[in-house]
């Protein structure tokens, strides 16, 4: 019997959706590691060397792609971020992503989020994904998740909504000799 792995492969007019390999490792590594990246993500830790890219995507492999999907994110220059849906507490398939610094404010998140819903809805045939994003990042909701708007269904089965991003408010903070440690305002 032979089994035959699909990767979905998503391509945009500037970007190419991918799996994330090994040889990715590196170029993760230096995108990620900076704090302004890290501290607009739920999951990443900061600082983020090449260990923890290595470590990242020896886990890639292990996702259940019936239930996640993670996307190395290519510009004409190579990776330039990374996008995925992962199970959100409340078991809804949820939306996020990364770009490095040198690619914010050009457009690619809304570009590859949309790509991405799309492959979700019409591929993956998932009916509703939620998205959010911090309070301090304005360019998500103004730029990168504002240009996702629900897609009118052509029949009830076919609705994919967005859900209104929920607000989240963190607050940094320096511990002497420490680096800087993210924690939830409250």
């Amino acid at each position: 019997m032979c089994a035959i792995e699909f990767e979905p492969v998503i391509k945009t007019e500037r970007l190419r959706l991918r799996r994330p390999r090994k040889g990715d490792a590196g170029r993760i590594a230096n995108l990620a590691n900076d704090f302004d990246v890290a501290r607009m993500t739920a999951r990443m830790p900061y600082p983020y060397g090449l260990a923890d890219a290595q470590a990242w995507l020896e886990q890639v492999p292990l996702k259940d792609p019936a239930k996640e999907a993670i996307f190395a994110v290519e510009a004409d220059d190579g990776l330039i971020g990374m996008l995925g849906f992962h199970l959100s507490e409340e078991g809804h398939s949820e939306l996020g992503y990364w770009f490095g610094r040198p690619y914010w404010g050009r457009g690619y998140a809304t570009e590859a989020a949309r790509a991405a819903m799309g492959w979700a809805k019409h591929d993956w045939r998932r009916r509703m994904v939620v998205a959010g994003h911090f309070a301090d990042n304005p360019a998500s909701a103004e730029r990168g998740l504002s240009g996702l708007p629900p897609t009118p269904p052509a029949s009830p089965n076919q609705t994919l909504p967005l859900l209104p991003p929920p607000t989240v408010t963190l607050t940094v903070s320096e511990p002497t000799g420490l680096p800087p440690v993210l924690s939830p305002a409250g």
